[in-house]
């Protein structure tokens, strides 16, 4: 019998780029491509996909760190409970705006600690 034993290396490893960002209700609002392709800012659990108020199509990633990562505007690449890798590819956006939000123990964190 024939084995091939091939490791799986990541085709999509990125960090988040973007033109501008301004402050957007409970998080920031970055100005991105058409069609951005989203990396995940942390290595975490998938907690949440689907619609919120404000913000469109979201995916909620819990970080291994304990913040959550609101990534809003995107076509989700991800399903409910993946576990996602720093830099993992997760979606799309709709056009050329990503919002971004992060919260710990439901509280509100700045994002200027964890986007340059």
């Amino acid at each position: 019998p024939f084995k091939l034993d091939v490791g799986i290396t990541p085709v999509f490893n990125e960090t988040l780029k973007y033109k501008n960002k301004e402050t957007y209700l409970d998080g920031v609002k970055l100005d991105v491509d058409t069609n951005y392709l989203v990396p995940s800012i942390n290595s975490g659990l998938v907690i949440f996909v689907g619609e919120k108020d404000g913000l469109g199509n979201t995916a909620i990633i819990l970080g291994d760190n304990g913040v959550e990562v609101w990534y809003s505007n995107i076509s989700n690449n991800v399903k409910l409970y993946d576990y996602v890798n720093k830099g993992t590819y997760i979606g799309d956006t709709i056009d050329n705006k990503l919002y971004l939000t992060f919260k710990q123990n439901g509280e509100i964190l700045d994002y200027e600690e964890y986007i340059n």
